[in-house]
């Protein structure tokens, strides 16, 4: 192999250095009030009993989320609004503000990427290109290890 040969083979493999391709996948997502409920309405009954409200504080934090705020009933609301209130907890307070509505089921479009999804280069593919990475000769060792790194990661999403 010339010199020239082998510098463009090397330049094209570390050229291909690129992250896992994927597909951006919408889908609707719904929370029902009674979703909501199930998933922090004892505990926020439990904290109206006041002596249990700083102990179970952080839980209902880390717990609550907006489209939850969103279906809950007015008077669990009411009583975050005290509640986030006392605590300081400023992004409660905004997510109560938007929801001045009773609703009792909210939808919204969540974004996300499926690496699966992307079809245009498959295990076979991937595998092809392995081989070719492991039998062109006079590259650089260290290229050629990073190369079949990413390839090995792009194997990944096809091994359950």
């Amino acid at each position: 192999m010339s010199h020239e040969q082998q510098s463009s083979v090397q330049r094209l493999i570390v050229r291909t250095e690129s992250p896992l391709p994927s597909v951006l996948v919408q889908e609707t997502v719904t929370i029902t009030r009674e979703d909501a409920l199930v998933a922090v309405g004892s505990l926020i009954d439990t904290m109206r009993d006041f002596r249990r409200i700083k102990d179970l504080s952080t839980q209902l934090k880390e717990t609550l989320t907006e489209p939850m705020v969103i279906v809950l009933p007015p008077d669990m609301k009411m009583w975050l609004n005290v509640w986030a209130a006392f605590f300081g907890f400023d992004d409660i307070k905004r997510w109560l503000e938007g929801a001045t509505e009773d609703k009792r089921q909210h939808s919204w479009i969540q974004v996300g990427e499926n690496p699966l999804l992307w079809s245009s280069r498959g295990p076979t593919a991937i595998l092809d290109e392995m081989r070719q990475v492991m039998n062109v000769e006079g590259v650089d060792e260290a290229a050629r290890r990073r190369k079949m790194h990413l390839l090995i990661d792009q194997m990944q999403v096809y091994i359950p």
